[in-house]
């Protein structure tokens, strides 16, 4: 579905008036527990402020860290976007395609690609500062 190539929802989601919920509301089901529950009201779906095209799907649930959202698409990229205007800060390539949503601590992201490795992103530049291979299954994509 072409609706799945850009992540408008993102923006969508991110339009909306975050009342006294805390800086938890931003991260998907309100924090690293996933549990759902807000403190206050849920937000409410505005409008769409801006729309994002990846080279592929978007598959997993956006992070949000302060003004960027960090998303990974199927092109085997994770995007760094301006939470304000929808505009790329940095594109970080990985050797195939990224459905896992990404996770961040201490300044680094965290996203799983299919080529079999964990990747720790410095999350100001977008630039690689480890890798992790797993014992799951490794693809090599081109």
């Amino acid at each position: 579905m072409k609706t799945l190539r850009c992540i408008s929802i993102i923006a969508v989601a991110l339009s909306t008036s975050f009342h006294s919920a805390g800086a938890q509301t931003a991260m998907f089901r309100n924090g690293p527990d996933h549990l759902g529950i807000y403190d206050g009201p849920v937000p409410t779906l505005q409008s769409l402020a801006w729309k994002f095209k990846t080279g592929g799907r978007v598959i997993s649930s956006p992070l949000v860290v302060g003004e960027v959202i960090y998303v990974g698409s199927t092109d085997g990229s994770l995007y760094a976007v301006n939470r304000a205007v929808g505009t790329q800060r940095w594109k970080f390539d990985s050797k195939g395609p990224i459905s896992s949503s990404p996770a961040f601590h201490s300044g680094l992201v965290y996203v799983l690609s299919s080529d079999g490795l964990v990747y720790a992103v410095d999350a100001a530049t977008g630039q690689s500062k480890w890798t992790f291979a797993t014992k799951g299954e490794r693809r090599r994509y081109l």
